[in-house]
């Protein structure tokens, strides 16, 4: 059960995108390459019109690895190697945590159906680009946090690695705040669940003071980790003008409207035929695993991700 969806994995990433998929390549390898010469950017000296201008660049420290990396003799093959791999990392962490020990062939039939479902709605965008490095990051963020969720956070020793995940994540890429947007879902529903058993066995039978204090202490640790988290992606060059950044990124209504990337999705648009199909079988795919009763992991938390995150999907085609 395990070697056919690797299989078509790295068949349908690694060989199926073999090569730069970013029309901007050229251009990060020569922000990177000026980066490594000369020190970090603050000014735009790319273009005629904004010469001259403040720049954030949200995406330096990528950069800086796309420019290291890249061999102009052996072309993109470093490059489409490592984010190849990284595409197959991302979808292989989120199906194998979905997977249950002991769990029916057909409950792993349907997590290995929806990773299908779901390289086919992101052919169109993966490849040698930022945003497959915040694919693989967002899914090892997902992973840690569903992970702890079964124990309620108790067994958190891997979360307080979070912090160093997003300091590095903000220097690469400003897809970052979509990882803060999910740690602070799970905080909120962690730190809500403990307040409401410490009340209720209250009411109950008494809580004893160690097991009060216990509830207490595991909610300062999952405030602490959020805290600590978001802090943390303030160590950049730019301080909190990264936010700044993003804030004028998202809202930008040039770049929604003329960008093809940045367009809301269109259902009529043969170019998006992926995704609309994605949205299809994956209806069809929870359709079915309610209809045979298979066991999953889904619980509360991934529903409300999910109801959370899925408006963003129709935003843009990014």
């Amino acid at each position: 059960m395990l070697c056919t969806p690797l299989i078509f994995i790295l068949l349908g990433v690694l060989f199926g995108r073999f090569g730069p998929t970013d029309p901007d390549i050229w251009w990060h390898l020569n922000v990177g390459q000026d980066i490594l010469k000369e020190g970090l950017q603050r000014y735009d000296t790319y273009s005629f019109t904004f010469s001259g201008f403040n720049w954030t660049d949200h995406e330096w420290l990528q950069n800086v690895l796309l420019a290291s990396l890249y061999d102009p003799y052996k072309n993109f093959f470093i490059l489409a190697c490592l984010y190849g791999g990284l595409s197959v990392a991302a979808f292989f962490i989120q199906a194998s945590g979905g997977v249950k020990q002991g769990q029916s062939d057909e409950g792993q039939l349907a997590i290995w159906l929806g990773m299908m479902f779901a390289i086919m709605a992101c052919l169109s965008v993966l490849g040698i680009r930022a945003l497959t490095l915040s694919l693989f990051l967002f899914s090892c963020l997902w992973d840690k946090l569903h992970r702890a969720n079964a124990s309620w956070w108790k067994d958190s020793r891997n979360l307080w690695q979070l912090p160093l995940l997003f300091m590095l994540w903000a220097n690469l890429h400003g897809s970052f705040v979509f990882g803060l947007l999910l740690l602070l879902i799970n905080s909120a529903l962690i730190a809500y669940r403990l307040s409401k058993l410490t009340t209720s066995n209250l009411v109950t039978d008494g809580l004893s003071s160690e097991r009060e204090s216990a509830n207490k202490k595991d909610t300062l640790k999952v405030l602490s980790i959020l805290f600590l988290s978001m802090a943390a992606t303030l160590i950049n060059p730019f301080g909190y003008g990264l936010y700044m950044e993003g804030s004028n990124v998202f809202f930008d209504r040039y770049a929604h409207q003329w960008l093809r990337e940045w367009r809301s999705v269109n259902f009529a648009a043969g170019e998006q035929l992926y995704f609309c199909a994605y949205l299809l079988l994956l209806v069809l795919l929870i359709s079915w695993v309610f209809w045979k009763k298979l066991k999953t992991n889904l619980n509360i938390t991934h529903i409300i991700s999910m109801l959370v995150f899925i408006p963003f999907s129709f935003l843009s085609i990014r």
